[in-house]
C-alpha cells in the first residue's frame, strides 16, 4: 500500500506540473468531451428526441451507464498498467491526473472573459464564458457573465484542483 501511495503521489505531482506547463491543448482529445459525446449518444438512443413520462428512468439509466464507463475504463487501464510495469502505470496515471486537473486551462479561459469585459465587449465575453459554463449565456449581462465565470472557476478549482 505504501508503494502505491508513493507512485500515486508522484503521478499526481507530475500531472499537476504538466498541467502548469501545457494546460489543455485544443488539439488533443479530452475525456470530458468523450463523456459528453457518450451522454449525447445515450440520450438519442434512449429518448429518441421526444418527451416521455419515462424520461426520469431513462435519465437514471444514462447516469448509471456513464458513471460505470467513466470509472471502469480508466480503472481497468490503470489496473492493467500496474500489472505490466510501474513506469507504464506512472505515465498513464500522470496523464490522467493532468487531464483531470485542467487548472491552467480554466485560468486561461476565465482570463479571456475578463479581457472581453474590460474592453466592454459583452458579446465576446458571452462567447468566452460559454466555453466554461453549462448555462445559456445569451441572456447574461456583464454582471451575469462575470458571476458565471467566477462561479465556475470557484467550483472547478474546488472540485478539480483542491479536492
Amino acid at each position: 500500500m505504501c508503494e502505491y501511495l508513493i507512485w500515486q503521489s508522484a503521478a499526481l505531482l507530475t500531472g499537476f506540473l504538466i498541467d502548469c506547463l501545457l494546460g489543455d491543448p485544443y488539439c488533443l482529445p479530452h475525456p470530458v468531451r468523450a463523456i459528453g459525446r457518450l451522454i449525447d449518444i445515450l440520450d438519442k438512443k434512449l429518448r429518441h428526441g421526444e418527451k416521455d413520462p419515462r424520461d426520469l428512468s431513462r435519465g437514471v439509466i444514462t447516469v448509471v451507464i456513464v458513471c460505470l464507463i467513466s470509472v471502469a475504463v480508466p480503472a481497468a487501464l490503470l489496473f492493467l498498467a500496474w500489472g505490466l510495469s510501474r513506469w507504464l502505470w506512472y505515465g498513464l496515471s500522470s496523464i490522467m491526473c493532468w487531464q483531470l486537473l485542467a487548472a491552467r486551462q480554466l485560468a486561461k479561459e476565465a482570463s479571456k472573459v475578463r479581457k472581453h469585459l474590460e474592453a466592454g465587449d459583452v458579446e465576446g465575453a458571452r462567447t468566452a464564458v460559454s466555453y466554461i459554463v453549462g448555462r445559456d449565456t445569451n441572456v447574461l449581462d456583464d454582471k451575469g457573465i462575470c458571476r458565471a465565470a467566477v462561479e465556475t472557476v470557484a467550483e472547478n478549482a474546488s472540485d478539480g484542483v483542491i479536492a
